[in-house]
């Protein structure tokens, strides 16, 4: 993914960018500035860490709470006739009024369709394997991301209350 981002951002006439990310989208912003270093001239992330850290500090908490990553990362076919039995049932998680019915009913429609809940599944396979192995070996070569970066990271907020309470970090 990194590699065609370089490859259209050089189309597209900016052989150098500032690069922001969230989420999946953080893991492939820091890999392409890891792997494309005169590319980035400033990056971005929200919401993740190298995905090594990640598995590296799971737990049982992390299981109870994080259980997608777990489950969805198995061998095909179990976690993809998962999301395909709950279908809309699924994502009930966003069922909580921060969606207009209708963002809600577009992503909940993605889990009807089994590319789209096969792709789902490779992304998550690919967080628990390659990715993982990129990560090791970064680490082991000692790389670093040399562009300025920033990296946002919200804390946990448990209750509506302590959100008020809370200023996020």
């Amino acid at each position: 993914m990194a590699q065609e981002l370089v490859d259209v951002m050089e189309k597209l006439g900016f052989p150098t960018f500032a690069l922001i990310g969230h989420d999946r989208g953080g893991r492939v912003s820091y890999r392409l500035a890891l792997d494309h270093p005169k590319s980035v001239e400033r990056l971005a992330v929200l919401d993740v860490i190298p995905i090594l850290e990640a598995w590296n500090r799971s737990d049982a908490r992390f299981a109870q709470t994080y259980w997608p990553w777990i489950l969805l990362s198995q061998k095909e076919p179990l976690p993809e006739n998962y999301l395909l039995a709950l279908g809309s049932g699924f994502p009930q998680s966003l069922r909580t009024g921060f969606l207009r019915p209708d963002i809600l009913a577009e992503y909940v429609s993605t889990y009807r369709d089994p590319a789209r809940v096969h792709g789902i599944c490779e992304e998550y396979r690919a967080a628990a394997t390659i990715d993982v192995e990129h990560d090791r070996a970064d680490k082991k070569a000692s790389r670093r991301i040399q562009c300025p970066m920033l990296h946002l990271w919200p804390r946990v907020v448990r209750s509506t209350r302590s959100m008020q309470k809370t200023a996020v970090r």
